[in-house]
């Protein structure tokens, strides 16, 4: 009975687990849609548009409805009138965690990124014989409205047309299972949707049409001059929710990870107990070899006892002869302890560029980490920033002035000058005081353009192409007395060592060591147009500080290093540092992304 009590214990715990990263990654996804409709990036319809599928998801009950509320939300954000009218970078890592979430339930979704693609609207693997019944509610995606008088046409695999009912914007039929079926829907003012069908069981459907009114949403790509706005245009996706798999494979799949569990927990447990049984007789055994050594040890030291007592006697006499007559002596001065120093050194390597923007005037490689430090008197200040790829460059006769390489470059050389100029800025001070200053210097730059170069940027501007770069920022201050100060905004990360009392290090584990949702953020500058003046507006990034004490080295570095070369740095570096530098050189690197390691240590 206890046995099988402790085996339902185990199947509840996975279900739990599920549950709880379930929940866990719909919490993310809340917190990242506030940071985007907090902010002043969007306008305020996009804010409403993200609001209202944000609360559809967090009203969804069961994993059915959580996967609809998902899939309606990934395909809005993949639509190409929310992409002209909503430019966020951080839509994308919105568009990551809801994936995130699908994969958790077991779902795949795919959705269409060009016209004609087929989504596939497949529910079970049941065997049904008779027609099944399909309702689809045609809406529009701002106003949640039904659209009253659609061009509907369905039609089988062969082109005949199949009948249906449409009556206040629902339409109504019956389809054979498992049979394709291919849909097209029109009207005016709206892209069209063109999907292919197949069933297995009844289904109600709502499908959303996107305005096409908007300015600028079918120009393609443009090139003009010097300025690269990338407006790609893809068919808006159906976003029709995808059913679940069958909740028997899952149950079954979760029996088997519990009966898994058991024999691990079982086996740890008999290994626990034969340990610990070994470990009480070597004890006893220690205990009674103490006491029988303990009354010779006694004796022994009583007769030594009387033994150094007459020597003292003794020697005590020989002194008192000796003063009177004894050279005077040099003492040798107590050494004084060696001055500590610090130890810097940074390991780069650049990714490649994984689209080309301006044909064979771009860079192949991205060449986007800046890293840097100072050492000053007893302290050493480290930095780390790591621009965003694929975001807008701008360049005026071949010369750029506006990119996240830049940005970073900037932000840094701003943080070399206050380390040594303004010391008494706390780092959240330096970042706050380095951006203000880059940002004045920017507008200073894109006010003094030819006037052809800035009426190109005021048209594109008009047409809500809006030039946007941004960068991660981490800056570290360590004393030589091991005390610390940490920052970070982004997705970078930073280990501590500190002392154990002996020559080697002991890992510290903080906020800084893994990715933290309050301060995955970054700095985004953006260039707008504010009564026909043309100036850069930027956002206020989430950032978290960490203070520490008994540090004796850091290891910075940028979201580029891989997981094997993270777990590396974390098990080796602590007791064999040199070992760990020589083993990332001979790592071969796959993660097409530029990689920055730098390394502080007192010594």
């Amino acid at each position: 009975m206890n046995r099988l009590f402790f085996f339902v214990l185990v199947i509840c715990c996975c279900v739990q687990s599920v549950y709880a990263q379930t929940k866990y990654e719909l919490k993310a996804i809340s917190n990242i849609s506030k940071t985007i409709t907090s902010g002043t990036t969007l306008n305020q319809d996009c804010k409403d548009q993200v609001n209202a599928l944000q609360s559809d998801l967090d009203k969804a009950a069961d994993s059915l409805t959580i996967t609809t509320a998902a899939t309606n939300y990934i395909n809005a954000l993949s639509g190409q009138s929310f992409k002209t009218q909503c430019v966020d970078a951080r839509l994308q890592q919105l568009s990551n965690r809801l994936n995130h979430l699908l994969a958790i339930l077991k779902i795949e979704t795919h959705p269409a990124k060009i016209e004609n693609q087929p989504v596939k609207i497949d529910s079970s693997k049941l065997r049904i014989t008779k027609n099944i019944v399909l309702k689809i509610s045609i809406k529009d995606i701002k106003s949640k409205a039904a659209i009253k008088a659609p061009n509907v046409a369905l039609t089988d695999s062969v082109n005949k047309p199949v009948p249906f009912v449409l009556k206040n914007g629902i339409v109504t039929t019956t389809l054979i299972p498992g049979k394709r079926y291919l849909l097209h829907i029109a009207a005016e003012n709206y892209e069209p949707i063109d999907t292919a069908i197949v069933l297995q069981r009844n289904r109600d459907v709502t499908l959303w049409m996107y305005d096409n009114d908007v300015p600028g949403a079918d120009t393609g790509t443009k090139v003009t001059a010097n300025v690269i706005i990338d407006t790609a245009t893809a068919q808006p996706a159906m976003p029709v929710p995808i059913s679940p798999k069958d909740d028997r494979s899952l149950i079954t799949g979760l029996y088997i990870t519990a009966a898994s569990l058991l024999a691990l927990l079982l086996g740890i447990t008999i290994a626990y107990v034969l340990h610990k049984k070994k470990s009480e007789r070597e004890l006893q055994y220690s205990y009674n070899d103490f006491k029988t050594k303990e009354g010779k040890y006694k004796t022994e030291i009583n007769s030594k006892d009387a033994i150094i007592g007459e020597l003292n006697k003794n020697l005590s006499v020989l002194q008192s002869k000796e003063e009177t007559n004894a050279a005077p002596q040099t003492v040798a001065a107590t050494p004084e302890p060696a001055q500590k120093n610090f130890v810097c050194e940074a390991m780069m390597t650049a990714g490649p560029r994984k689209k080309i923007i301006d044909g064979q005037t771009s860079d192949i490689d991205l060449g986007e980490d800046v890293c840097g430090w100072v050492t000053h008197g007893d302290t050493a200040t480290v930095w780390i920033l790591d621009g965003t790829s694929d975001l807008h460059f701008l360049k005026n006769n071949d010369s750029e002035y506006f990119s996240s390489r830049l940005l970073a470059k900037a932000i840094g050389d701003k943080l070399r000058k206050y380390t040594i100029d303004a010391q008494g800025l706390s780092l959240d001070q330096m970042i706050d005081k380095a951006i203000d200053e880059v940002k004045d210097d920017w507008n200073k730059i894109i006010n003094a353009l030819p006037a052809e170069e800035k009426e190109l940027l005021a048209k594109n501007i008009s047409e809500n192409n809006f030039p946007e770069c941004a960068s991660t920022m981490m800056i570290a201050r360590l004393s030589v007395n091991g005390d610390f100060e940490g920052y970070r905004s982004g997705d970078s990360k930073m280990l501590l060592y500190g002392k154990n009392g002996s020559e080697k290090s002991e890992f510290m584990d903080t906020s800084l060591s893994a990715k933290n949702d309050d301060a995955n953020d970054r700095i985004f500058f953006r260039i707008m147009l504010n009564e026909e003046q043309l100036g850069i507006v930027n956002n206020k990034p989430l950032y978290e500080v960490v203070k520490k004490s008994n540090v004796r080295s850091l290891i910075l570095f940028s979201d580029g290093i891989g997981s094997s070369t993270e777990t590396l740095l974390k098990d080796i570096y602590a007791n064999e540092p040199d070992k760990a530098r020589d083993d990332i050189a001979r790592q071969v690197q796959g993660t097409n992304d530029d990689k920055t390691i730098c390394f502080v240590e007192i010594r």
